[in-house]
C-alpha cells in the first residue's frame, strides 16, 4: 500500500514544485504565459518576504501534488479569507484523493485563521470545476478582473503627475 502524506514545501522540492505548476500552466491551455522559474519558487516561497504557502502531497516520498495558497481580506466581514492560487496532482498520482487531502488541509488552515471564507479562481473550461463544487465550493456572485500588460502600464502612468 503507497504511503500518502501532506506537509509544507521544503527548499529540496522547488524542481518538482516547479514543474508541476509548469504542467499545471499547459494543462488549462496557458502554457505559453508561463514565465516563472524555478529560482522564482525558491525566492517567493521561502525568501525574506515569502508571498505564498504551499502544501505538497507526497506518494512514497514522491511529490505528486500541490497547493499554492496566501492570506486575503474581506472588508465586509472584517476577516482573513485564504485564497488557493494553484491546486495540481500529476497525472501519475490520481486516484488518490490528493486534490481532496491537500483542500481538507487548506480548509483546516483557514479554520485554524478564522477565516471567513475559502476563494479560488477556475478556468470556465477546466474540468476541475466538478470536483470544487463536489468538496462544497459554490460559484460566488463576483467576476474576477485583471489588470495586465500594456493596461496595466497605461493605468500606472496615466496616474503620474
Amino acid at each position: 500500500m503507497a504511503q500518502v502524506s501532506i506537509r509544507e514545501i521544503r527548499e529540496a522540492d522547488v524542481d518538482a514544485v516547479f514543474e508541476l505548476l509548469r504542467d499545471l500552466a499547459h494543462h488549462v491551455g496557458e502554457g505559453e504565459k508561463f514565465d516563472s522559474s524555478r529560482e522564482d519558487v525558491r525566492r517567493d516561497a521561502f525568501g525574506p518576504e515569502r508571498h505564498y504557502a504551499t502544501l505538497v502531497a507526497e506518494i512514497d516520498g514522491r511529490v505528486a501534488g500541490l497547493v499554492v495558497w496566501f492570506f486575503t481580506y474581506t472588508t465586509y466581514s472584517g476577516k482573513r479569507c485564504l485564497f488557493v492560487n494553484d491546486l495540481i496532482v500529476a497525472d501519475w498520482a490520481r486516484g488518490y484523493a490528493l486534490g481532496r487531502r491537500l483542500m481538507a488541509r487548506v480548509a483546516a488552515i483557514a479554520r485554524e485563521h478564522a477565516c471567513a471564507r475559502v476563494d479560488l479562481h477556475v478556468h470556465v473550461d477546466n474540468d476541475a470545476r466538478g470536483f470544487y463544487e463536489r468538496i462544497g465550493m459554490a460559484q460566488s456572485n463576483e467576476v474576477p478582473y485583471v489588470l495586465t500588460g500594456e493596461a496595466l502600464q497605461a493605468l500606472a502612468e496615466s496616474g503620474e503627475t
